[in-house]
C-alpha cells in the first residue's frame, strides 16, 4: 500500500503520497525527517544566523564576556560574567536572527574598556548573558539579576557572574546559580565557574572560571580553585592539573566543562592563575595577563608590581529539536543538551 508521507519531495512541502520506494530513499537520504541541530558562536562579534527548515522553534544559552581587572595595587578584579538560558524560543524558517557574542573587558585603561561585553539571541530581553563589571572603576552591569560586580541574566533560568573584590577575578555564572566570588568556589550542582584565588601581593591575583555552553554538568562536586601544569609556565594551556580543595593564587576551575562534538571546541576553561602559589618561577611579563577562564571569566586582579587581567570572551549556543524518536526533545539546561549529529 502507498505510504502517507511527512517528507519533502523538491521543496514542496509536506503533502501527496509517496510510494513505499520513494519514501525508503528519503529515509535513507536523511531528507524525510527535519534532522535536529545546533550553532555555537564563539568569538566577540555580531552575527546573523538563518533558521533553518522545518523549525519552529530553538532553545538558547548566553554568557556575557568577563570583566578586566585593575591595574593598580588594592583594587578590584573582573566580575564574572552572566549565563542566561531560555527554552522555546518561536522562530521562523528562512528568517534571519541576530546573534551577539561580548568580548572580554580589558584591563583599566586598556581596549576593549574594562566591563565585559553582553552576549544574546534576537534581543537583551529574549536571553542574555550580560558582562561583568569592576568594582574599583565603578563599573556595574545593567541586567537584571546581576550580582555586585557579576553580570546578571535574562531568561528561564541561569546564574550571575560571582563578585569580584581585590582577592580573585569572579567565576562564570552557572546554568542554576551564580558563579564563585573571589577566592571562592561555586556551588555544588550549580554548573558554574569558580572565582580566582589570592596568594601574595607582588604580581597579581587570578582569573574566575569560565562554564562550559553544552548544558550543565552535575557529575563532579562543586568547583574549586585549579592550577595549570606546574612544570611549566605557559599559563594558555589547556585544562591540567585539578586541586581540592581550593588553594590560594590559583585561577577559578571551570563549570560545567565540555568539549562541542561537531566544532571540537572546549569551553569551561580554568582561570589563570595569579602569582605563583606552587614554588615555580614566573615574572610581570606572564602576570600582567591574568586572563579569566572561557567563556565569562573574570580577569585577575592587581598586585603590588603589576597584575590585572582581560576577562574571559562570551558565547551563545543555539540548538533545536530534530524529529526522529531519540531527538525529539532538547532543552536547556540538561535534556539533550550536547551536540547531536
Amino acid at each position: 500500500m502507498p505510504k502517507p508521507a511527512r517528507g519533502v519531495i523538491g521543496g514542496s512541502g509536506r503533502i501527496g503520497v509517496y510510494r513505499l520506494d520513494q519514501y525508503t530513499e528519503l529515509n535513507r537520504a536523511g531528507d524525510f525527517f527535519w534532522p535536529a541541530g545546533q550553532a555555537e558562536f564563539l568569538t566577540p562579534g555580531t552575527y546573523s544566523w538563518v533558521c533553518p527548515p522545518g523549525i519552529t522553534k530553538v532553545s538558547a544559552v548566553c554568557v556575557g564576556a568577563g570583566g578586566g581587572g585593575y591595574v593598580s595595587w588594592a583594587n578590584a578584579a573582573g566580575g564574572g560574567g552572566g549565563l542566561g538560558w531560555k527554552n522555546d524560543i518561536p522562530v521562523v524558517a528562512g528568517q534571519t536572527y541576530t546573534v551577539v557574542v561580548g568580548a572580554g573587558g580589558g584591563r583599566n585603561g586598556a581596549t576593549p574598556g574594562i566591563a565585559g561585553g553582553n552576549s544574546y539571541f534576537i534581543s537583551l530581553a529574549t536571553v542574555a548573558g550580560y558582562g561583568g563589571g569592576n568594582v574599583s572603576a565603578g563599573v556595574y552591569t545593567n541586567g537584571p539579576n546581576q550580582n555586585g560586580s557579576g553580570g546578571g541574566w535574562v531568561g528561564d533560568g541561569g546564574g550571575a557572574g560571582g563578585s569580584a573584590s581585590h582577592t580573585g577575578g569572579g567565576g562564570a555564572g552557572g546554568y542554576a546559580g551564580n558563579g564563585g566570588a573571589s577566592s571562592t568556589n561555586a556551588t555544588a550542582n550549580t554548573g558554574a565557574g569558580a572565582g580566582g584565588g589570592y596568594y601574595s601581593s607582588t604580581w597579581g591575583t587570578a582569573g574566575g572560571g569560565g562554564v562550559g555552553i553544552y548544558g550543565i554538568r552535575t557529575d563532579y562536586d562543586a568547583q574549586t580553585n585549579r592550577t595549570y601544569n606546574n612544570s611549566s609556565t605557559t599559563l594558555g594551556a589547556p585544562e591540567a592539573n585539578v586541586r581540592t580543595p581550593a588553594a590560594s593564587g590559583l585561577g577559578g576551575e571551570g563549570g560545567s566543562r565540555r568539549t562541542g562534538l561537531i566544532s571540537g571546541q572546549f569551553t569551561g576553561y580554568g582561570g589563570q592563575q595569579g602569582e605563583n602559589a606552587v614554588g615555580w618561577s614566573s615574572g610581570a611579563q606572564i602576570q600582567a595577563n591574568i586572563q579569566g577562564g572561557f567563556p565569562g571569566g573574570g580577569g585577575g586582579g592587581p598586585g603590588a608590581s603589576n597584575g590585572g587581567g582581560r576577562g574571559g570572551d562570551g558565547a551563545v549556543r543555539i540548538m533545536w529539536a530534530g524529529e526522529k524518536r531519540d531527538d525529539v526533545a532538547r532543552s536547556y539546561p540538561s535534556v539533550n543538551t550536547e551536540d547531536v549529529t
